[in-house]
């Protein structure tokens, strides 16, 4: 199993099957630039060169920004890592805490006054199994994220050689503008992640 997901229903969906993380991408946020180029060139993308760095995921969405406004002043909450100068992953559960001094796990969020070393190191476990697995991506897509637009959506929709799921509001109108959908590209309505994960897990691990 590698589920790579734009949210956190990645992590939703091996928890169901109770299978160990197998990649990377966990507990994240992928927007639409660079999940589109994870599909497009995942075979010449280097995961074994990254680097982490801050992230200002959260100050740019309004809900966010309003949630987290007291952590948000701080010079770093949330991190990314950058995946061969072309991928960011925003690891938005994984948050720096200063009074943390060890990892300490909130339901799925973690805090930690060393989180980017924590982050650091679970992507090289992950990444390290995804590469010795060599198992083909399924990729899941949440279109809630503001970046997946009707005409990202569209523009996936459009990509015929990968196994992708569409969990979107947009259902009917990409069924109606979409020339053909393959069984390996299937579209669903939309939910909460854990909601998702539950009712379409059987149908996106066996597509």
């Amino acid at each position: 199993m590698n589920v790579v997901a734009n949210t956190c229903i990645g992590a939703r969906l091996y928890q169901l099957e109770s299978c160990q993380y197998n990649n990377p991408f966990i507990w994240n946020i992928i927007e639409f630039h660079d999940m589109y180029t994870l599909i497009t060139r995942w075979e010449d993308i280097n995961f074994t060169r990254f680097s982490i760095s801050s992230s200002s995921y959260y100050n740019n969405i309004p809900y966010y920004n309003s949630l987290y406004h007291h952590e948000l002043q701080q010079p770093f909450f949330i991190f990314k890592i950058t995946i061969d100068n072309q991928v960011n992953i925003h690891y938005v559960h994984y948050r720096w805490r200063h009074s943390a001094s060890t990892p300490t796990i909130n339901n799925i969020d973690v805090y930690y006054n060393k989180i980017w070393e924590y982050i650091t190191n679970k992507y090289i476990d992950r990444t390290t199994r995804m590469l010795n697995r060599r198992e083909q991506p399924r990729f899941v897509i949440q279109c809630n994220e503001p970046s997946y637009t009707l005409n990202n959506q569209q523009k996936i929709m459009t990509i015929t050689d990968r196994n992708i799921t569409l969990i979107t509001p947009h259902y009917d109108l990409l069924n109606q503008k979409a020339t053909a959908i393959k069984l390996a590209k299937q579209v669903y309505p939309i939910g909460t992640c854990i909601e998702q994960a539950k009712h379409y897990h059987s149908i996106i691990l066996m597509s």
